[in-house]
């Protein structure tokens, strides 16, 4: 509702002494679109039962409430993402770390003996060691077993 007509305000007022608590005037702020909730909240607070705290402290109330809650962001009503917890740039690269720790252990990297391409096969799901050799071989790639050392050529070179 537009709250800049003074019926939207008078209607405030009205409703301000039917907020019981802390809990429920958050949640009535955190429910209001973010540009009008200092509008609300100047509004209703000289006629609340119960001494108002600072609109900073209901903000960060509802913050810590739907992060416990897990509940997912919103924009005007309509789901944008589920919620993610927050995160420090220490555990961002920690799990960066992982990840890429995981990759290289699930990656095949070939390099042609002849002109140094190199290619990587990632394995699928659930895809063994053998599955994914099987299956640089079947792109072209092959074992030079003849060849002192012994090297793979890319599909270019095997011909």
């Amino acid at each position: 509702m537009p709250l800049s007509d003074e019926k939207s305000i008078r209607t405030l007022e009205i409703l301000a002494p039917t907020i019981k608590d802390h809990r429920q005037f958050e949640s009535k702020l955190a429910s209001a679109p973010p540009e009008l909730r200092r509008i609300i909240y100047e509004t209703c607070r000289p006629y609340l039962s119960f001494e108002a705290k600072p609109l900073d402290w209901y903000i960060m109330k509802s913050c810590q409430r739907a992060e416990q809650e897990q509940l997912p962001l919103t924009d005007g009503g309509s789901v944008v993402r589920d919620f993610q917890p927050a995160q420090d740039a220490s555990t961002i690269r920690r799990a960066n770390e992982v990840l890429a720790q995981t990759i290289a252990k699930r990656t095949l990297t070939l390099t042609c003996g002849n002109c140094l391409l190199e290619h990587q096969f990632y394995a699928l799901d659930g895809e063994t060691p053998n599955a994914t050799i099987r299956r640089a071989r079947e792109c072209g790639w092959v074992y030079d077993y003849k060849a002192d050392p012994v090297r793979e050529l890319c599909p270019e070179c095997a011909k």
